[in-house]
């Protein structure tokens, strides 16, 4: 809705302009005295700067008091702590071992023991 009201002003500010261009050619040979002319093209300068004025006002207003807004910004920061939760904390967990594989461990362990003994005695 803001860009909106922005080009409704952009096409107020032209319309505006082609207006006093055309009032403007209109008198090139000077037969329309020029008090009638300053005030045609005063009125034109007037809607196009009008139009401008009050959709970038529009514009503004809509930005900043828009409800959905901070709906929207809160939307974006979930989904940032989602990503990086999903890239860096949840592929972290993914990576732990699970319970049967740190039993198989052990299990191995308790099956090296005598030789990690006997390596222990010789190296003392």
């Amino acid at each position: 809705m803001p860009n909106l009201l922005l080009s409704c002003g952009l096409l107020g500010t032209f319309i505006g302009i082609t207006i006093n261009l055309f009032l403007l050619s209109r008198n090139t040979g000077g037969e329309i005295p020029l008090d009638k002319t300053l005030e045609d093209i005063i009125g034109s300068m007037a809607i196009a700067f009008i139009s401008s004025l009050t959709a970038l006002v529009g514009s503004v207003v809509l930005t900043k008091f828009y409800p959905v807004y901070d709906l929207e910004i809160a939307r974006d920061k979930m989904l940032n702590k989602l990503e990086y939760y999903l890239d860096n904390e949840c592929k972290i967990l993914l990576e732990l071992p699970t319970v049967t594989e740190k039993v198989d461990e052990l299990i191995q362990c308790f099956f090296n023991l005598p030789q990690n003994i006997n390596i222990l005695e010789q190296t003392i």
